[in-house]
């Protein structure tokens, strides 16, 4: 029988090739689809990985039309200016990478500043509206507390996971002085100049602008305190007394504080006034020299006066050591 089908070998040979040139095409493209699928947990550990980064290697950062003019001082604005929080971040600067600040980690962790979850997905994971929402738990555990914020972390799927090892900044100790006799008048000053020590650094320095500070004056003497005042210094050493910052409020041993007269207890135990000046209080203020004054005894002779600064031995601004964990799926 006659083979008349007119196939020749080369044909077979050009069809096999196109055959096999359409497989290796659909096996490349089939692997590029799976791609997605076979790196989720790779892509959550990098959204893990990356949101560790900005909380403790980033100190966050303020929209730069906000109306305080912070530059990265988020924990500073007020409820009303929450929005101008552009990003979330607890470090001391860029240039401290891993070193946190107490303030921004009370001010992270704050349920009653930040509502949960949008402010931090914003701030945190940058999703918005029709983006995909992240589930997440941020936990930070130092010797004395282990604040977290999230849901709790599944046990039946995947999720991302990264662990940093991180000191806080405490604020530092409050400065106690022992006031001598029946004081007239005593004056606490603050130089900033001098508490922003170049040769401490900014991990060790004092800085009244983004810190509280805690001023004590201790007296066995029963005397009446009738005022407490801020006065700024200026480069001449003039001293004028700032407007409205009469009457500040201070915690004493012997009842309310001014602008009512408080008796000191003479008991035998030391009686003493007690000032907080809360972080971000010095920012209004263009100035770098301040001074506190508490006035006693009107008829009594000269004023004490003391510097608010190293030498204080009671001061100090402590490292924490601590962990941050960051879940996400």
């Amino acid at each position: 029988m006659i083979d008349d089908s007119g196939q020749m070998s080369i044909d077979f040979l050009i069809g096999f090739t196109i055959f096999i040139i359409g497989i290796i095409i659909v096996v490349t493209l089939m692997s590029g689809l799976l791609v997605g699928l076979q790196s989720k947990t790779i892509d959550l550990d990098a959204v893990a990985y990356r949101t560790g980064v900005i909380l403790v290697e980033d100190p966050g950062q303020l929209n730069p039309e906000n109306p305080y003019g912070y530059a990265d001082e988020w924990e500073l604005i007020d409820l009303a200016y929450k929005d101008d929080i552009l990003r979330l971040g607890m470090a001391l600067s860029k240039d401290y990478p891993n070193i946190l600040t107490r303030a921004k980690v009370e001010g992270f962790f704050d349920s009653s500043f930040f509502s949960y979850p949008d402010d931090y997905r914003r701030t945190l994971f940058f999703t918005g509206e029709g983006m995909y929402e992240y589930h997440f738990n941020i936990l930070l555990t130092d010797p004395n507390s282990s604040p977290s914020i999230g849901e709790s972390v599944p046990t039946n799927q995947q999720y991302g996971y990264i662990k940093r090892a991180v000191f806080i900044k405490e604020p530092p100790n409050g400065a106690v002085f022992n006031c001598t006799g029946d004081p007239k008048r005593v004056d606490i000053n603050l130089n900033f100049s001098t508490l922003h020590d170049g040769d401490r650094g900014p991990i060790y320095w004092i800085d009244p602008l983004k810190e509280k500070i805690i001023i004590r004056l201790i007296t066995d003497a029963g005397v009446k305190l009738d005022n407490v005042y801020l006065s700024h210094v200026d480069e001449n050493g003039i001293i004028s007394p700032i407007p409205g910052q009469h009457y500040l409020p201070v915690m004493t041993s012997g009842g309310p504080a001014p602008p009512y007269p408080v008796n000191i207890p003479d008991d035998g135990s030391a009686g003493y006034v007690e000032i907080e000046i809360p972080q971000g209080y010095f920012e209004p203020f263009s100035a770098s020299k301040f001074q506190l004054s508490f006035d006693f005894d009107p008829d009594a002779t000269d004023p004490q006066s003391y510097d608010y600064d190293y030498s204080v031995p009671s001061l100090s601004s402590p490292l924490t050591p601590a962990t941050l964990e960051v879940c996400v799926w």
